[in-house]
């Protein structure tokens, strides 16, 4: 259910019973007096209420007398005086201030461009270990496919001399061999002669005795 809004009525009692108990009619102070509402709702009927009651709210005042108002125009010299003083001496410890600042500012704009330049200055230094860095990467690479194509190739060389050993076995075996029948075939030579020596011998020695 939407909240009822405050009248205008409300307003201006609100306003009345502040200015009889000799106070001010601000929006906070009728807000508080009546428990709620809009701040520029109560502005706006405020200022009408205001507009009503200005005779009661600014009533006549006599005429200052004129040794008071004497008195009032010293010290008022015075105090203008007083405060023009102060006035060139903020305006002296601004001017200070101001200066320390600049030199601060321009301190702070030098270190920023110091910072800037360095800044730099290691990115082009981790730009060239980048590239080092990829090189070496590169380099790696190509280690390892040397290396992977040495150990292909000692592969190989491995399996032929493998190979290369077996044939040399069968080789040492088939000389054994034939070794062995030329040894065979020696002493068979060697029988064969002694055999047909014999008979010849025979011949001779009946030969001698006929």
């Amino acid at each position: 259910m939407a909240r009822k809004g405050i009248t205008k009525e409300q307003i201006f009692e609100a306003a009345t019973r502040l200015q009889a108990a000799g106070l001010a009619s601000t929006v906070q102070a009728v807000r508080e007096q009546i428990g709620s509402g809009s701040y520029s709702t109560i502005n706006t009927h405020l200022a009408e209420w205001r507009k009503e009651h200005a005779e009661q709210i600014s009533p006549n005042i006599p005429d200052m007398p004129e040794k008071i108002m004497t008195t009032f125009n010293q010290v008022w010299v015075t105090a203008v005086k007083s405060a023009q003083d102060d006035v060139a001496t903020q305006r002296q410890t601004l001017e200070v201030l101001r200066r320390e600042m600049d030199k601060e500012n321009a301190s702070m704009v030098a270190e920023i461009k110091r910072l800037e330049t360095e800044q730099e200055e290691t990115a082009c230094k981790l730009q060239t270990v980048a590239q080092e860095l990829n090189k070496a990467k590169e380099g790696c690479v190509s280690a390892e496919k040397q290396i992977i194509t040495l150990q292909i190739e000692n592969a190989r060389l491995d399996e032929r001399a493998k190979t290369t050993e077996v044939q040399a076995i069968d080789l040492r075996e088939q000389l054994s061999r034939l070794q062995e029948q030329f040894t065979e075939l020696a002493q068979q030579k060697d029988l064969t002669e002694q055999g047909s020596k014999q008979p010849e011998n025979q011949h001779q020695q009946t030969s001698q005795d006929n």
